[in-house]
């Protein structure tokens, strides 16, 4: 599950690929709904509404291991049902279900992905086995298999990813200063971080929660000679 970046019309023109899938069924432990049978999958960048930009590396899961998998990220765990345009999901050929997600927990249900290359043959050039099935605690697992070159990637989840360094729902990010403190004659050296609209002192061993809505600087470094 690598990122690495390929020219997609030159594999499907060499290798003379048809557009039909597999045939295969899913093996299936006793349960794959517990962690100890499923492979979390934690990356927002495989959303519905991130887009792919040059020049950062495109997602490719030519490398992926068949097996039972579960999207972890904030963006949400479900892979769509309906097409998502090219060069969404972090990557060039986004691959989403053509079905619909069981509503019965425990029961596998046996469906077909779809890899969508520039909307050819209505978004699924491409399809590939896949099984899914609904657990207990809400969510899905699936059982997915490689594409068949890059860049192409499966898509979870339609959540907005948040910005390097930020997590979480609220896309927050804890900003330490640990080298700001008393030096060795006792002076307080003091670091003013700085916001769109805010302004907030920092003190040494301090961190403090930020919105990613700010931009946010650290100027005005100054020495309070001040002993105490």
């Amino acid at each position: 599950m690598g990122r690495f970046a390929a020219c997609i019309l030159v594999l499907y023109t060499f290798t003379g690929f048809t557009g039909t899938s597999d045939g295969r069924s899913c093996p299936r432990p006793a349960d794959p709904c517990s962690a100890a049978n499923y492979i979390p999958i934690k990356d927002p960048h495989r959303s519905t509404k991130y887009r792919y930009k040059r020049p950062q590396p495109a997602l490719c899961d030519y490398l992926l291991q068949p097996g039972w998998y579960r999207f972890t990220s904030s963006v949400g765990g479900e892979i769509p049902t309906t097409k998502p345009e090219p060069n969404m999901c972090g990557t060039f050929a986004p691959i989403w279900m053509r079905g619909t997600h069981p509503d019965t927990i425990g029961v596998t249900k046996e469906t077909t992905a779809c890899v969508n290359v520039n909307n050819r043959n209505n978004g699924c050039f491409r399809s590939i086995d896949m099984c899914v099935e609904m657990c207990s605690g809400g969510y899905y697992v699936y059982y997915l298999r490689p594409p068949y070159g890059c860049s192409m990637a499966y898509c979870p989840g339609d959540g907005i990813p948040c910005d390097e360094g930020f997590s979480g729902p609220n896309c927050t990010a804890i900003i330490c200063l640990p080298h700001f403190g008393r030096d060795i004659r006792g002076a307080f050296v003091q670091a003013k971080v700085v916001f769109e609209k805010l302004a907030m002192q920092a003190f040494y061993g301090v961190c403090f929660p930020f919105l990613n809505i700010y931009r946010i600087t650290l100027t005005n470094l100054y020495r309070n000679d001040r002993s105490d």
